[in-house]
């Protein structure tokens, strides 16, 4: 007989709609759960919801995430250098 407590269904889908397990968004990225889990820790990719302990991801999330990376990257370049002092006239 095993000892210790159940470990339960590991590979059980979330009840909540719309929504995917880590495995599935590591899947879906490309990487292992653990590389995924420090994303999460760094902030980096789209933030999951918290149901209990588990972490579950929207679906469609890491597309919109990439679509607003891709968005932000491309829009027009941040200001170099300082700010004139007296901006110019439009008339000028």
């Amino acid at each position: 007989m095993p000892r210790g407590r159940p470990k339960g269904r590991q590979d059980s889908v979330p009840c909540v709609p719309g929504f995917h397990s880590e495995a599935v968004e590591a899947a879906e990225r490309g990487v292992t759960i653990p590389a995924l889990r420090r994303q999460r820790a760094a902030r980096i990719g789209p933030l999951p919801a918290q149901s209990g302990r588990h972490s579950l991801y929207p679906d469609g999330s890491y597309a919109a995430y990439l679509q607003h990376q891709f968005e932000q990257r491309n829009a027009t370049p941040p200001h170099r250098g300082r700010p004139p002092k007296y901006p110019r006239r439009p008339d000028a």
